[in-house]
């Protein structure tokens, strides 16, 4: 079977994989949080916003769109914990806030606790600060992670045993 995706939205890969159990860190407003329950209907979703004003935001829109995601306000390092244990598995996370190395790469090995063979774990802003590049470089060369995709904006990490050792950049 191919993979055809459109590599410029997150919900296309979620739409060809329908993870069931997904997590956002980072809601900010909803935007990316509206385009994944858009393309996942019947997951469990749960998105982590440490800012309550734009929380509401999301939670508005989320309502007029009729989105079932349960949103959560705190701040990742002191929630994160407590949420991955009431997790049997995670399918997908999306993190997409505090962008600095050495928080994003604890949140990675926190959600890595949940993750599975077919995990997918997208990360946002890879290239925004060297910060982030060096937490992208640490994610890639992770010995759990198989294959990764470099889409310059965002990467996307794959975990397939069955997957030899790959790291793919894609220039558009």
């Amino acid at each position: 079977k191919t993979l055809k995706i459109t590599l410029k939205k997150a919900d296309d890969l979620i739409g060809y994989f329908k993870p069931k159990d997904i997590l956002e860190l980072g809601t900010s407003v909803g935007i990316s949080t509206a385009y994944i329950a858009q393309a996942a209907t019947q997951a469990n979703i749960k998105s982590i916003e440490g800012v309550e004003e734009k929380l509401q935001i999301a939670k508005k829109v989320s309502c007029k769109l009729n989105h079932q995601v349960e949103f959560i306000h705190n701040d990742f390092g002191s929630i994160l914990d407590t949420i991955i244990d009431k997790y049997e598995k995670l399918d997908f996370v999306y993190f997409d806030g505090n962008h600095k190395r050495e928080s994003t790469i604890k949140y990675f090995e926190t959600c890595l606790r949940k993750s599975h063979n077919d995990s997918i774990f997208v990360f946002d802003d890879i290239h925004w600060s060297e910060d982030m590049e060096k937490a992208w470089e640490a994610i890639k060369n992770h010995e759990k992670v198989r294959v990764t995709v470099d889409l310059f904006r965002m990467g996307i990490v794959f975990f397939k045993n069955e997957l030899s050792f790959q790291h793919y950049v894609i220039k558009f």
